[in-house]
């Protein structure tokens, strides 16, 4: 597979971020493949883009070789989200970014060589887009990021609200929370249309999440409210 050939061929990728006010910045960075097509690397919290990724989580990236002759250039392009890691996620990540720069010459990684006070932390880019079609044309797009820290209410209170019916809680069933996204179009000023088509999706998951969008339009009724007084 032609993106897994250049993920392992390489190990710098170039990182595009911008600042709150939208002013773009990009930084190379020795990067590890993560779980999926996520990527970790580890820089100083007061770096640009490190600072740029705190304000605003969107990022595009790209990962080439540049010694090759002109006209024979792979690349590979992402767009996503990241962030710093913290707590079992920093501590499962850390574990595979060490065996991967011990497996390239570079020195094993701890926990507390990216926590307080150390100098450094580490970060994760996840490759996440979220899209509209209408017809043939993509009317709208972003990078997207998921997650409890990107809900406006935590998993815990979603299952209190769940299981607090008798009917959810069955012996035996299973159920499947879908995390929320922080992007959404609505917010951008995009109405739907009939027939539009939202998608989602994240490197890694398989194919794209399609939803069709079918608009029920019921014929105008009267509608009488009676008065209070």
């Amino acid at each position: 597979m032609l993106a897994r050939a250049i993920i392992d061929a390489n190990r710098y990728m170039v990182l595009g971020t911008a600042d709150a006010e939208g002013r773009p910045w990009v930084s190379p960075v020795w990067f590890a493949p993560g779980a999926g097509r996520q990527f970790l690397w580890v820089s100083a919290p007061d770096a640009a883009h490190s600072r740029n990724l705190a304000a605003r989580p969107e990022l595009s990236a790209v990962i080439f070789d540049s010694t090759v002759p002109a006209g024979a250039g792979q690349a590979l392009y992402l767009a996503g989200t990241g962030a710093e890691l913290d707590g079992d996620e920093r501590a499962a990540a850390i574990e595979r970014y060490s065996a991967h720069s011990l497996a390239h010459g570079g020195p094993a990684w701890s926990v507390e060589d990216v926590r307080a006070p150390a100098r450094l932390r580490l970060y994760r880019a996840v490759a996440g887009e979220a899209w509209i079609e209408r017809g043939d044309v993509r009317v709208w797009s972003k990078s997207i990021a998921s997650g409890e820290a990107e809900m406006s209410h935590s998993l815990r209170n979603i299952e209190h609200h769940h299981f607090k019916y008798e009917g959810h809680r069955r012996p035996g069933d299973v159920h499947v929370h879908y995390f929320g996204a922080h992007s959404l179009s609505f917010g951008d000023g995009v109405a739907l249309h009939d027939g539009d088509v939202m998608v989602i999706r994240f490197d890694g998951f398989g194919r794209a999440l399609r939803n069709p969008v079918c608009i029920e339009r019921p014929g105008e009724q009267l509608v009488t409210a009676p008065s209070l007084g």
